[in-house]
């Protein structure tokens, strides 16, 4: 029982600490100016520089 409420509890918190970044950043706006083929800083100019994919 008490395995359960530990990995939930860390299932929460990982979920919670990555979303509201990733989500702000990916916003219809954003989205909408990206598309295949562009360069780096292209990328970087729309994305940010702090932004990564993994």
């Amino acid at each position: 029982m008490m395995k359960h409420i530990f990995t939930g509890i860390f299932l929460v918190l990982v979920f919670s600490a990555c979303s509201p970044m990733v989500l702000s950043r990916l916003n219809s706006n954003t989205m909408s100016q990206l598309h295949l083929g562009m360069s780096k800083q292209a990328l970087t100019e729309i994305l940010g520089k702090n932004y990564t994919i993994s």
